[in-house]
């Protein structure tokens, strides 16, 4: 049995938009940043010095809210 955990990946800012604008939401990561800065997007997963990174699941899920309002 190996003690090696599953690699994750994580999206910063660049793939957040291309991500979100793929499912409709017209987006950019200048507009990301403001709504990060705001509060309104998701507290994110892992933080890379100064690069923030989010999970699939997380904007995925952040899509579907946006959609709903």
């Amino acid at each position: 049995m190996s003690n090696i955990e599953e690699t994750k990946y994580y999206y910063g800012l660049k793939e957040f938009a291309d991500i979100s604008n793929k499912y409709g939401i017209n987006t950019s990561t200048e507009k990301l940043s403001v709504y990060r800065r705001r509060g309104l997007l998701p507290v994110p997963t892992v933080m890379i010095g100064t690069k923030a990174g989010w999970t699939k699941e997380q904007i995925e899920r952040w899509i579907k809210d946006k959609k709903q309002s």
